[in-house]
Protein backbone atom coordinates (compact mmCIF):
# COMPACT_ATOMS: atom_id res chain seq x y z
CA UNK A 1 0.00 0.00 0.00
CA UNK A 2 1.55 3.24 -1.22
CA UNK A 3 2.33 6.08 2.04
CA UNK A 4 -0.45 8.46 1.91
CA UNK A 5 1.84 11.17 3.59
CA UNK A 6 4.46 10.35 1.40
CA UNK A 7 2.33 10.73 -1.57
CA UNK A 8 1.09 14.53 -0.39
CA UNK A 9 4.62 15.18 -0.12
CA UNK A 10 5.49 13.70 -3.30
CA UNK A 11 2.70 15.71 -4.95
CA UNK A 12 2.91 19.24 -3.57
CA UNK A 13 6.57 19.16 -3.80
CA UNK A 14 6.66 18.33 -7.87
CA UNK A 15 3.04 20.96 -7.76
CA UNK A 16 5.33 23.77 -6.24
CA UNK A 17 8.24 22.77 -8.91
CA UNK A 18 5.70 22.96 -11.96
CA UNK A 19 4.79 26.38 -10.84
CA UNK A 20 8.24 27.71 -11.16
CA UNK A 21 9.59 29.84 -13.92
CA UNK A 22 11.64 27.60 -15.20
CA UNK A 23 12.74 29.52 -18.22
CA UNK A 24 13.86 31.85 -16.11
CA UNK A 25 16.15 29.59 -13.80
CA UNK A 26 19.69 28.64 -14.83
CA UNK A 27 20.34 25.74 -17.10
CA UNK A 28 22.79 24.32 -14.03
CA UNK A 29 19.78 25.30 -11.30
CA UNK A 30 17.99 23.54 -13.51
CA UNK A 31 20.61 20.26 -13.89
CA UNK A 32 20.71 20.40 -10.07
CA UNK A 33 17.35 19.34 -9.50
CA UNK A 34 17.45 17.40 -12.58
CA UNK A 35 18.56 13.63 -10.43
CA UNK A 36 15.85 14.84 -7.26
CA UNK A 37 12.84 15.99 -9.20
CA UNK A 38 13.35 12.48 -11.84
CA UNK A 39 13.58 10.05 -8.87
CA UNK A 40 10.26 11.82 -7.28
CA UNK A 41 8.47 11.62 -10.36
CA UNK A 42 9.44 8.14 -11.23
CA UNK A 43 8.12 7.18 -7.36
CA UNK A 44 4.92 9.04 -8.32
CA UNK A 45 4.13 7.41 -11.55
CA UNK A 46 4.89 3.74 -9.98
CA UNK A 47 2.70 4.95 -6.92
CA UNK A 48 -0.17 5.42 -9.73
CA UNK A 49 0.30 2.41 -11.10
CA UNK A 50 0.49 0.58 -7.72
CA UNK A 51 -2.81 1.94 -6.84
CA UNK A 52 -4.36 1.43 -10.38
CA UNK A 53 -3.27 -2.47 -9.63
CA UNK A 54 -4.62 -2.20 -6.29
CA UNK A 55 -8.15 -0.83 -7.43
CA UNK A 56 -8.51 -2.74 -9.80
CA UNK A 57 -7.71 -6.07 -7.80
CA UNK A 58 -9.73 -4.68 -4.99
CA UNK A 59 -13.10 -3.93 -7.81
CA UNK A 60 -12.28 -7.63 -8.83
CA UNK A 61 -12.70 -8.95 -5.11
CA UNK A 62 -15.42 -6.76 -4.72
CA UNK A 63 -17.27 -8.37 -7.24
CA UNK A 64 -16.62 -11.83 -6.17
CA UNK A 65 -17.83 -10.73 -2.83
CA UNK A 66 -20.76 -9.64 -4.30
CA UNK A 67 -21.69 -12.72 -5.95
CA UNK A 68 -21.02 -14.97 -2.83
CA UNK A 69 -23.61 -12.28 -1.25
CA UNK A 70 -26.01 -13.28 -3.98
CA UNK A 71 -25.64 -16.61 -4.06
CA UNK A 72 -25.44 -16.70 -0.33
CA UNK A 73 -28.72 -15.01 -0.24
CA UNK A 74 -30.80 -17.44 -2.99
CA UNK A 75 -29.24 -20.41 -0.78
CA UNK A 76 -31.37 -18.28 1.80
CA UNK A 77 -34.24 -18.09 0.17
CA UNK A 78 -34.02 -21.79 -1.20
CA UNK A 79 -33.59 -22.86 2.46
CA UNK A 80 -36.36 -20.86 4.09
CA UNK A 81 -39.04 -22.28 1.42
CA UNK A 82 -37.50 -26.06 2.50
CA UNK A 83 -38.06 -25.24 5.95
CA UNK A 84 -42.03 -23.36 5.75
CA UNK A 85 -42.59 -26.76 3.27
CA UNK A 86 -41.25 -28.66 6.05
CA UNK A 87 -42.85 -27.00 8.98
CA UNK A 88 -46.07 -26.93 7.03
CA UNK A 89 -45.68 -30.94 6.55
CA UNK A 90 -44.75 -31.22 10.05
CA UNK A 91 -48.18 -29.64 11.49
CA UNK A 92 -50.29 -31.71 9.01
CA UNK A 93 -48.49 -34.93 10.21
CA UNK A 94 -49.27 -33.70 14.57
CA UNK A 95 -52.80 -32.90 13.18
CA UNK A 96 -53.23 -35.99 11.21
CA UNK A 97 -51.60 -38.10 14.69
CA UNK A 98 -53.45 -36.40 16.93
CA UNK A 99 -56.79 -37.57 14.91
CA UNK A 100 -55.31 -40.92 15.39
CA UNK A 101 -54.76 -40.92 18.59
CA UNK A 102 -58.32 -39.38 18.88
CA UNK A 103 -59.63 -42.33 16.61
CA UNK A 104 -57.75 -44.78 18.76
CA UNK A 105 -58.68 -43.95 22.02
CA UNK A 106 -62.40 -43.61 21.14
CA UNK A 107 -62.30 -47.51 19.13
CA UNK A 108 -59.80 -48.87 22.75
CA UNK A 109 -62.93 -47.31 24.32
CA UNK A 110 -65.43 -49.17 22.37
CA UNK A 111 -63.90 -52.46 22.55
CA UNK A 112 -63.35 -52.48 26.01
CA UNK A 113 -66.99 -51.70 26.48
CA UNK A 114 -67.86 -54.52 24.43
CA UNK A 115 -65.52 -56.76 26.37
CA UNK A 116 -67.03 -55.33 29.86
CA UNK A 117 -70.81 -55.99 28.78
CA UNK A 118 -69.23 -59.89 27.77
CA UNK A 119 -68.12 -60.35 31.23
CA UNK A 120 -70.97 -58.74 32.61
CA UNK A 121 -73.24 -61.21 31.02
CA UNK A 122 -70.80 -64.46 31.84
CA UNK A 123 -69.89 -67.40 29.65
CA UNK A 124 -74.01 -69.01 30.63
CA UNK A 125 -75.47 -66.27 28.75
CA UNK A 126 -73.65 -66.79 25.82
CA UNK A 127 -74.02 -70.34 25.70
CA UNK A 128 -77.43 -70.09 26.48
CA UNK A 129 -77.61 -68.06 23.19
CA UNK A 130 -75.56 -70.67 21.50
CA UNK A 131 -77.70 -73.49 22.36
CA UNK A 132 -80.99 -71.80 21.79
CA UNK A 133 -80.00 -72.17 18.22
CA UNK A 134 -82.74 -73.77 16.78
CA UNK A 135 -80.40 -76.01 14.34
CA UNK A 136 -76.53 -77.16 14.41
CA UNK A 137 -76.10 -74.50 11.12
CA UNK A 138 -77.20 -71.50 13.15
CA UNK A 139 -75.08 -72.74 16.31
CA UNK A 140 -72.10 -72.54 14.07
CA UNK A 141 -73.33 -68.92 12.55
CA UNK A 142 -73.90 -67.60 15.53
CA UNK A 143 -70.45 -68.47 17.28
CA UNK A 144 -68.79 -67.39 14.06
CA UNK A 145 -70.22 -63.92 14.56
CA UNK A 146 -69.38 -63.39 17.86
CA UNK A 147 -65.23 -64.67 16.61
CA UNK A 148 -65.30 -62.01 13.37
CA UNK A 149 -67.22 -59.39 16.12
CA UNK A 150 -64.30 -60.27 18.40
CA UNK A 151 -61.45 -60.45 15.83
CA UNK A 152 -62.33 -56.92 14.02
CA UNK A 153 -61.57 -55.18 17.25
CA UNK A 154 -58.83 -56.59 17.64
CA UNK A 155 -57.58 -56.33 13.91
CA UNK A 156 -58.73 -52.22 13.88
CA UNK A 157 -56.88 -51.52 17.05
CA UNK A 158 -53.88 -53.36 15.51
CA UNK A 159 -54.32 -51.29 12.15
CA UNK A 160 -54.79 -48.34 14.49
CA UNK A 161 -51.91 -48.79 16.49
CA UNK A 162 -49.69 -49.49 13.26
CA UNK A 163 -50.57 -45.88 11.47
CA UNK A 164 -49.97 -44.12 14.84
CA UNK A 165 -46.60 -45.00 15.05
CA UNK A 166 -45.64 -44.49 11.59
CA UNK A 167 -46.99 -41.23 11.74
CA UNK A 168 -45.16 -40.65 14.93
CA UNK A 169 -41.88 -42.00 12.75
CA UNK A 170 -42.98 -39.29 10.24
CA UNK A 171 -43.16 -36.75 12.83
CA UNK A 172 -40.09 -36.93 14.37
CA UNK A 173 -38.32 -37.39 10.69
CA UNK A 174 -39.79 -34.04 10.13
CA UNK A 175 -39.04 -32.53 12.98
CA UNK A 176 -34.90 -33.63 12.60
CA UNK A 177 -35.35 -31.86 8.97
CA UNK A 178 -36.45 -28.88 10.15
CA UNK A 179 -33.94 -28.78 12.91
CA UNK A 180 -31.06 -29.42 10.38
CA UNK A 181 -32.34 -26.59 7.66
CA UNK A 182 -33.21 -23.86 10.37
CA UNK A 183 -28.71 -25.05 11.40
CA UNK A 184 -28.22 -24.36 7.34
CA UNK A 185 -30.36 -20.87 6.92
CA UNK A 186 -28.63 -20.02 10.88
CA UNK A 187 -25.06 -20.84 8.97
CA UNK A 188 -25.83 -18.99 6.05
CA UNK A 189 -26.62 -15.87 7.35
CA UNK A 190 -23.60 -16.01 9.37
CA UNK A 191 -21.93 -16.62 6.42
CA UNK A 192 -23.79 -13.17 4.55
CA UNK A 193 -22.97 -11.18 7.53
CA UNK A 194 -19.13 -11.90 7.31
CA UNK A 195 -19.34 -11.35 3.54
CA UNK A 196 -21.23 -8.07 4.07
CA UNK A 197 -18.56 -7.12 6.56
CA UNK A 198 -15.90 -7.58 3.89
CA UNK A 199 -17.94 -5.92 1.30
CA UNK A 200 -18.01 -2.72 3.17
CA UNK A 201 -14.44 -3.20 4.38
CA UNK A 202 -13.48 -3.25 0.72
CA UNK A 203 -16.09 -0.47 -0.03
CA UNK A 204 -13.51 1.43 2.36
CA UNK A 205 -10.38 0.41 0.76
CA UNK A 206 -11.49 1.16 -2.87
CA UNK A 207 -12.55 4.60 -1.34
CA UNK A 208 -9.10 4.95 -0.29
CA UNK A 209 -7.34 4.44 -3.55
CA UNK A 210 -9.79 6.30 -5.09
CA UNK A 211 -8.79 9.26 -3.10
CA UNK A 212 -5.28 8.64 -3.66
CA UNK A 213 -5.82 8.69 -7.04
CA UNK A 214 -7.38 12.22 -7.19
CA UNK A 215 -4.48 13.21 -5.65
CA UNK A 216 -1.99 12.14 -8.44
CA UNK A 217 -4.61 12.81 -10.92
CA UNK A 218 -4.33 16.67 -9.79
CA UNK A 219 -0.75 16.24 -10.43
CA UNK A 220 -1.53 15.10 -13.55
CA UNK A 221 -3.11 18.04 -14.56
CA UNK A 222 -0.67 20.19 -13.49
CA UNK A 223 2.10 17.99 -16.15
CA UNK A 224 -1.19 18.90 -18.58
CA UNK A 225 -1.21 22.55 -17.98
CA UNK A 226 2.76 22.24 -18.97
CA UNK A 227 1.70 21.86 -22.13
CA UNK A 228 0.05 24.90 -22.32
CA UNK A 229 2.45 26.95 -20.39
CA UNK A 230 5.44 25.43 -22.99
CA UNK A 231 3.32 27.41 -25.81
CA UNK A 232 3.77 30.79 -23.91
CA UNK A 233 7.63 29.91 -22.88
CA UNK A 234 8.43 28.68 -26.38
CA UNK A 235 7.07 32.15 -28.05
CA UNK A 236 8.71 33.85 -25.31
CA UNK A 237 12.11 31.84 -25.82
CA UNK A 238 11.90 32.86 -29.00
CA UNK A 239 10.81 36.71 -28.90
CA UNK A 240 14.17 37.03 -26.54
CA UNK A 241 16.31 34.99 -28.90
CA UNK A 242 15.20 37.44 -31.63
CA UNK A 243 15.56 40.55 -29.60
CA UNK A 244 19.42 39.59 -28.93
CA UNK A 245 20.44 39.27 -32.66
CA UNK A 246 19.10 42.19 -33.17
CA UNK A 247 15.74 41.77 -34.65
CA UNK A 248 16.59 39.27 -36.90
CA UNK A 249 15.54 35.60 -37.13
CA UNK A 250 18.76 33.46 -35.71
CA UNK A 251 17.66 30.10 -36.72
CA UNK A 252 16.73 29.07 -39.90
CA UNK A 253 16.38 25.63 -40.77
CA UNK A 254 15.94 24.08 -43.79
CA UNK A 255 12.40 23.21 -43.82
CA UNK A 256 12.53 19.56 -43.80
CA UNK A 257 12.52 17.81 -40.51
CA UNK A 258 14.39 14.01 -40.26
CA UNK A 259 13.15 11.56 -37.77
CA UNK A 260 15.19 11.91 -34.31
CA UNK A 261 15.63 8.16 -33.82
CA UNK A 262 15.38 5.40 -35.98
CA UNK A 263 13.03 3.29 -34.16
CA UNK A 264 9.39 2.17 -35.12
CA UNK A 265 6.47 4.99 -33.77
CA UNK A 266 4.74 3.46 -30.73
CA UNK A 267 1.93 6.22 -30.08
CA UNK A 268 1.18 8.86 -32.83
CA UNK A 269 -0.45 12.21 -32.40
CA UNK A 270 -3.77 12.97 -31.89
CA UNK A 271 -6.69 11.57 -29.32
CA UNK A 272 -5.81 8.49 -26.80
CA UNK A 273 -6.25 6.21 -23.83
CA UNK A 274 -3.61 7.82 -21.67
CA UNK A 275 -0.54 4.55 -20.67
CA UNK A 276 -0.39 5.54 -16.75
CA UNK A 277 -4.20 6.76 -15.89
CA UNK A 278 -6.36 5.11 -18.42
CA UNK A 279 -8.11 8.15 -19.80
CA UNK A 280 -8.37 9.63 -23.34
CA UNK A 281 -6.23 12.71 -23.61
CA UNK A 282 -4.22 14.17 -26.29
CA UNK A 283 -1.32 13.49 -27.34
CA UNK A 284 0.84 16.63 -28.36
CA UNK A 285 3.43 14.52 -30.15
CA UNK A 286 5.03 10.78 -31.28
CA UNK A 287 6.48 8.43 -29.67
CA UNK A 288 9.60 6.80 -31.13
CA UNK A 289 10.05 3.36 -29.11
CA UNK A 290 13.96 2.61 -28.76
CA UNK A 291 16.46 1.57 -25.59
CA UNK A 292 17.89 3.89 -23.35
CA UNK A 293 20.79 5.83 -24.15
CA UNK A 294 19.53 5.94 -27.84
CA UNK A 295 21.83 9.30 -29.71
CA UNK A 296 18.68 11.65 -30.06
CA UNK A 297 18.97 14.26 -33.68
CA UNK A 298 17.87 17.43 -34.10
CA UNK A 299 15.12 17.26 -36.49
CA UNK A 300 16.46 20.41 -38.72
CA UNK A 301 19.18 22.90 -38.22
CA UNK A 302 18.38 25.32 -35.73
CA UNK A 303 19.06 27.28 -32.08
CA UNK A 304 18.59 25.62 -28.98
CA UNK A 305 16.22 27.82 -26.95
CA UNK A 306 15.47 25.53 -24.01
CA UNK A 307 17.22 22.40 -22.10
CA UNK A 308 16.50 21.15 -18.95
CA UNK A 309 14.39 19.84 -17.09
CA UNK A 310 10.28 20.37 -18.16
CA UNK A 311 8.16 19.00 -15.74
CA UNK A 312 6.20 15.71 -16.87
CA UNK A 313 8.29 16.01 -20.01
CA UNK A 314 11.71 15.50 -18.20
CA UNK A 315 15.00 16.01 -19.70
CA UNK A 316 14.08 18.23 -22.72
CA UNK A 317 15.47 20.27 -25.47
CA UNK A 318 13.99 22.27 -27.57
CA UNK A 319 15.18 24.15 -30.72
CA UNK A 320 13.84 26.81 -32.64
CA UNK A 321 14.12 26.80 -36.56
CA UNK A 322 12.70 29.59 -37.62
CA UNK A 323 9.77 30.93 -39.18
CA UNK A 324 7.79 30.04 -36.40
CA UNK A 325 8.74 26.20 -36.33
CA UNK A 326 10.04 24.40 -33.18
CA UNK A 327 10.83 21.25 -32.64
CA UNK A 328 10.69 19.52 -28.71
CA UNK A 329 12.84 16.21 -27.57
CA UNK A 330 11.23 15.13 -24.18
CA UNK A 331 11.71 12.41 -21.93
CA UNK A 332 15.71 12.19 -22.12
CA UNK A 333 17.89 10.38 -20.13
CA UNK A 334 21.37 13.16 -20.57
CA UNK A 335 21.12 16.22 -22.61
CA UNK A 336 24.05 16.68 -24.97
CA UNK A 337 23.31 20.86 -25.92
CA UNK A 338 23.02 24.00 -24.30
CA UNK A 339 20.14 27.15 -24.34
CA UNK A 340 21.49 29.56 -26.83
CA UNK A 341 23.37 26.71 -28.75
CA UNK A 342 23.02 26.69 -32.68
CA UNK A 343 23.12 22.57 -34.03
CA UNK A 344 23.05 21.22 -37.76
CA UNK A 345 20.17 18.83 -39.00
CA UNK A 346 20.97 15.28 -37.62
CA UNK A 347 23.35 16.23 -34.65
CA UNK A 348 23.19 14.33 -31.64
CA UNK A 349 21.29 16.82 -29.19
CA UNK A 350 20.57 14.31 -26.30
CA UNK A 351 20.37 10.78 -25.35
CA UNK A 352 16.70 8.76 -25.04
CA UNK A 353 15.33 7.62 -21.43
CA UNK A 354 12.51 7.46 -19.42
CA UNK A 355 12.89 10.61 -17.45
CA UNK A 356 9.52 12.43 -16.24
CA UNK A 357 6.19 11.23 -16.59
CA UNK A 358 6.87 8.00 -18.62
CA UNK A 359 6.27 4.15 -19.09
CA UNK A 360 9.30 3.14 -20.97
CA UNK A 361 12.66 4.07 -22.54
CA UNK A 362 11.09 6.10 -25.47
CA UNK A 363 11.33 10.02 -27.37
CA UNK A 364 8.46 11.82 -27.54
CA UNK A 365 8.93 14.21 -29.96
CA UNK A 366 6.69 17.47 -30.80
CA UNK A 367 6.45 19.96 -33.68
CA UNK A 368 4.98 23.32 -33.08
CA UNK A 369 4.17 26.14 -34.94
CA UNK A 370 3.82 29.31 -33.08
CA UNK A 371 4.07 27.54 -30.10
CA UNK A 372 1.12 25.04 -30.92
CA UNK A 373 1.23 21.38 -31.56
CA UNK A 374 0.72 20.04 -35.06
CA UNK A 375 1.07 16.47 -36.16
CA UNK A 376 4.79 15.87 -36.84
CA UNK A 377 3.98 13.54 -39.49
CA UNK A 378 2.80 16.46 -41.56
CA UNK A 379 6.69 17.84 -41.40
CA UNK A 380 8.90 14.42 -41.69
Amino acid sequence: MVDRGADRHLIDRGLSLWHSPLHAQSIQSLEQQQQQLQQELRTNQEAIQQLQQQESTARQQMGQIRTSIDTTNTRIADNEYRLQQAQRSLEQAQQQLEEMEVNLRRQQAGTAARLRYLQRQGSERWWALLLSSRDLNEFFDRRHQLHLLIEADRTLISQMQETTRQIDQQRIALERQRNEIALIIQELAAQRNQLQEQAVAHEQMIGRITSQRSAYEAAQQRLEADTQRLTGLIQQLIAQQTQSSGGGDPAQGTGQLVRPVGGPVTSAFGWRVHPVYGTRRLHAGIDFGVATGTPVQSADTGTVIFSGWYGGYGNTVIINHGGGITTLYAHNSRLSVGQGQRVQRGQVVAESGSTGLSTGPHVHFEVRVNGQPVDPARYL
